[in-house]
């Protein structure tokens, strides 16, 4: 009884496992569908053939797809799309679990993979060659995105480092938009190694990250101390030095060997570091110096001194000798070599190091002007020893006289010193005393005079208060009204200075340029770039204008338009002026970076032309939203109310001057500074104008309205371009006469007519922008459907041609 239980548990509980597995299956099941080699349904297939339902939807779950299919019993397919060639037969019993069917010949057994998390980023490396202080990235957008990504985030952790400055580094933080597959990690540390990881940043909220460890460019190594000498060998036939050698501390990198270097200073010639050869090469190229040996970091631990000139090698080089007959330094350089960058350090030689206890040169004399000076010396002494009594005597009475000299020498140069000192005090008394006189003579001359003029001033000042009305601050921004009466009254640097408080006066090395330019403007180039604020690096663009190739003319003109950009303070929908950094030779100004215009924006939107699967899947003409589309043109009407509030007027507006940020964010761009042409040829904007604008060339709040009203019909016709259907010279005269762009079938009454409102012949009845945004409120709070992005027959979008938008190059 008890064994015929124990046989039921044995055989029940795989049933019992299989149960809760299947459960779990038929929860997860979708269905059978065919499947085609050449263009496969599930793209992806996992290596290995996992024979088992469980093992395929584990895989694919852990790639990162949606769906996982199994096939002919045996393969496993991952995607995130299914049932495009229709419903298949699946028959085959899967070869790790016979109770489960797996496809079939031609069919997949698809299944959910419940995958819940946006796929990472993928194939992150690097950009081009490490730096000292950059690591630039670049990464590729999730291999599987079923979410829309609004922005990436990038953490920069570190992981190593030779830096004496570790301790205080903290981890990074930057984030950059859904369109920018690259970042520079500047404010790093050499020699070290960071781990980098890229987050993808969606509504629903972040993905799993894609990691990488990557080192930043080795630095150069702490400098040598010179060598000491110990001592050199005379009497030695070979001519050596005998030198300790003072090893250094690991700084921004490691220290992998020491080279010894000799230096003939005989005929001084100028030493180059990177050349650096053995002793036969550098005779051959006529150099006078050489590397005399190479050794590892443990010698210069386990060695007392070193031998220069003993004819041994040391890798690869030898140590070549005898040294006579010239003079020499002795040099050390610390090697550091770190992911095949090699930097070098080399110890300061001068002649100061001749002193005895620390000599670096040396002349080594022949042996036979040794010999010489020996049997001179031996003479000396014969002669000495036969007259030493007499020489004692000569001796005496020549100290008797030194010292009588001395005192005499002594005491005549106290008495000399006494007088001088005293003429000295005298005439520094005398003249101290004319300076004084002379100064208080001036001060008062220059109180009178300015005392006059102060007055004047403040006389004429309170004739002119009765006369001219007091400028109102926001006409003229943060300029003074004084400060540009003339060109020579204000200069660039007076100006910067008055900016203190006002703008962020941003230090140099907080600004990264990239080498990649985005457009040419009236005073500068535009470069992207990064700026570490609040410890984090951020993408920006960095407007960069040569100081020294503007006239006063230029310079007025850059500067007033600055104020522009000043006075629009900030603002979540205007391209906003982040901070001035100042050079010598040339002005950096940093601005929110602009990526993405709304034009090329809308019509990557046109999913019939883009994405025509996804148009047929979803039976929809673009992949913009509806709501999308009416919070862009929400987002544009409150940065042109902020601008008219803040006194900046907007001359040139259409959808190529507004940008977009992430989560379809616009910022309004070409006001001020903040301007410049990403294409060789300009922008027309004849069909974005205003009648009193093409008539009068004037400018308002009314007139950037219009131009306004054709911006949302760009968006709503998703980038058409208006009035495509005439040539540019005969779009005035056709709008004078009354004609508008057209209602679509896509769009309603209620938005057609608040377009309509913004083109009123008559500027005074067309809405300023607070009346447009509280229709826009009252639209959405009614509930009514605005537009309408389905696709329905015989659809076509309006017609885009570009070069009816850029000013003719004939």
């Amino acid at each position: 009884m008890i064994g015929r239980n124990i046989l039921f548990v044995f055989l029940t509980t795989p049933l019992f496992v299989l149960g809760q597995d299947f459960g779990d299956l038929i929860g997860m099941h979708v269905g059978c569908f065919l499947d085609n080699k050449e263009t496969r349904d599930l793209e992806f297939q996992v290596p290995g053939q996992p024979n088992t339902i469980q093992l395929c939807i584990k895989e694919c779950k852990k790639n990162f797809y949606l769906y996982a299919g199994s096939q002919n019993g045996r393969y496993c397919y991952c995607g995130n799309e299914y049932g495009k060639y229709g419903e298949g037969v699946c028959y085959a019993r899967c070869v790790g679990d016979t109770s489960t069917i797996c496809g079939g010949a031609d069919s997949n057994t698809i299944y959910k993979t419940g995958l819940d998390v946006l796929a990472p980023p993928s194939n992150l490396r690097t950009k081009g060659e490490p730096k000292n202080s950059t690591i630039s990235i670049e990464w590729d957008t999730p291999r599987v995105s079923n979410l829309l990504i609004l922005e990436f985030k990038v953490l920069v952790h570190l992981n190593f480092s030779y830096s004496p400055d570790r301790s205080r580094f903290q981890n990074k933080s930057l984030k950059v938009s859904n369109t920018t597959l690259a970042a520079n990690i500047i404010g790093l540390l050499p020699g070290s190694q960071y781990e980098v990881s890229v987050y993808a940043l969606t509504e629903e909220g972040s993905s799993s990250p894609v990691s990488g460890l990557f080192w930043t460019e080795v630095g150069i190594p702490k400098q040598p101390s010179p060598p000491t000498i110990v001592k050199h060998d005379l009497d030695h036939i070979k001519g050596t030095i005998h030198a300790k050698l003072h090893p250094v501390e690991e700084f921004y990198g490691p220290i992998t060997s020491y080279l010894v270097l000799v230096l003939d200073e005989t005929t001084p010639s100028p030493f180059d570091p990177e050349t650096l050869l053995d002793y036969d090469t550098a005779k051959a190229e006529g150099l006078n110096y050489w590397v005399t040996a190479e050794l590892d970091t443990d010698y210069l631990h386990t060695h007392e001194e070193f031998t220069i000139g003993d004819n041994q090698e040391y890798r690869g080089y030898k140590n070549h000798g005898p040294l006579r007959d010239r003079d020499y330094h002795v040099s050390l350089a610390a090697v550091s070599q770190l992911n095949g960058v090699t930097k070098r350090s080399f110890a300061m030689v001068s002649h100061d190091q001749h002193d005895v206890g620390n000599m670096v040169v040396f002349k080594f004399e022949s042996l036979e002007d040794q010999s010489k000076d020996d049997d001179h010396d031996h003479d000396h002494d014969h002669d000495h020893d036969h007259g030493h009594d007499e020489n004692d005597k000569h001796e005496e009475e020549k100290v008797v006289i030194e010292e009588t000299f001395l005192k005499t020498m002594t005491d005549e140069t106290e008495k000399l010193l006494d007088s001088t000192a005293t003429t000295v005090l005298t005439v520094s008394i005398v003249v101290a005393a004319v300076l004084l006189i002379l100064a208080v003579g001036f001060f008062m001359f220059i109180r009178y005079s300015l005392g006059k003029r102060f007055r004047r001033r403040r006389t004429n000042n309170q004739e002119l208060l009765t006369t001219v009305p007091t400028m109102d601050p926001q006409e003229s921004g943060y300029l003074d009204n004084d400060a540009f009466e003339t060109e020579q009254q204000r200069t660039q640097e007076e100006y910067f200075q008055s900016l203190d408080g006002k703008v962020w006066q941003i230090p140099r090395n907080f600004v990264e340029v990239q080498n990649e330019v985005l457009g040419r403007g009236k005073f500068g180039t535009a470069m992207k770039g990064t700026v570490s604020m609040n410890n984090e690096i951020v993408a920006c663009n960095v407007y960069i204008i040569p100081n020294k190739m503007m006239d006063k003319t230029d310079r007025l003109n850059m500067l007033k338009e600055l104020d522009l950009n000043i006075k629009a303070k900030f603002h979540e929908n205007i391209t906003n002026l982040i901070g001035i950094c100042e050079e010598q030779e040339t002005t950096l100004l940093v601005l929110d970076p602009a990526e993405i215009e709304l034009k090329q924006l809308l019509l990557d939107s046109r999913s019939l032309e883009t994405h025509p699967s996804y148009a047929e899947k979803s039976n929809r003409f673009s992949s913009i939203r509806e709501e999308d589309a009416i919070s862009i043109m929400v987002g544009i009407a409150e940065g042109l109310d902020h601008l008219t509030h803040s006194g900046v007027q907007i001359r040139q507006l259409c959808s190529r001057m507004v940008y977009m940020g992430p989560g379809y964010r616009p910022k309004i761009f070409g006001f001020g500074v903040a301007e410049y042409n990403k294409r060789p040829r300009s922008l027309d904007y004849t069909r974005w104008s205003s009648p009193e604008t093409l008539l009068k060339n004037q400018f308002s709040c009314k007139s950037a309205a219009w131009s306004f009203g054709c911006i949302m019909w760009e968006i709503v016709t998703l980038g058409a371009t208006p009035y495509c259907g005439l040539k540019t010279r005969e779009v005035k005269s056709r709008i004078l006469q009354g004609l508008r762009l057209p209602q679509t079938r896509y769009t309603s009454d209620i938005l057609y007519q608040l377009m309509l409102t913004c083109w009123m012949t008559d500027p005074s009845e067309r809405p300023d922008f607070s009346t447009v945004l509280d229709s826009f409120s009252d639209m959405v709070t009614s509930q009514q459907g605005l537009l309408w992005y389905s696709l329905y027959p015989e659809f076509q979008y309006e017609e885009y041609n570009p070069e009816l938008e850029f000013v003719s190059s004939s």
